[in-house]
């Protein structure tokens, strides 16, 4: 229960997720469409000294770790928005599919993106 009320704790930061789809545009190709899929509270981790360099051999763009409730349907096609705007592209998520508990979710911030 103490490790529940701990993880509770941090999740402070409310995050949007959004998935992907191919929409038809007015000269007839298709453009990419981001939609709410659901929200949820979280932390976000910016990774720092070993854990980035460890990241940084895996792949070279991770840069965040989120935490959220354990929940089914995340995947690494979706990505993250925060409360400031800001997107995140998700890399790879974690499930602890014992324990549901939580989902760790490895993320790299669109520098080039916000909302």
């Amino acid at each position: 229960m103490a490790q529940q009320k701990a993880l509770i704790s941090k999740l402070r930061h409310r995050l949007r997720f959004q998935t992907s789809s191919q929409v038809r545009d007015a000269h007839g190709g298709y453009a990419l469409s981001w939609s709410d899929s659901f929200t949820s509270w979280g932390a976000i981790e910016p990774l720092n000294g070993r854990e980035y360099l460890e990241a940084q051999s895996i792949n070279e763009s991770i840069s965040y770790r989120f935490r959220i409730r354990w929940r089914s349907g995340v995947d690494s096609d979706m990505r993250i928005i925060d409360t400031d705007g800001l997107i995140y592209r998700i890399e790879s998520v974690i499930h602890d599919k014992h324990a549901r508990r939580e989902l760790i979710i490895m993320a790299v911030q669109n520098e080039d993106e916000s909302e």
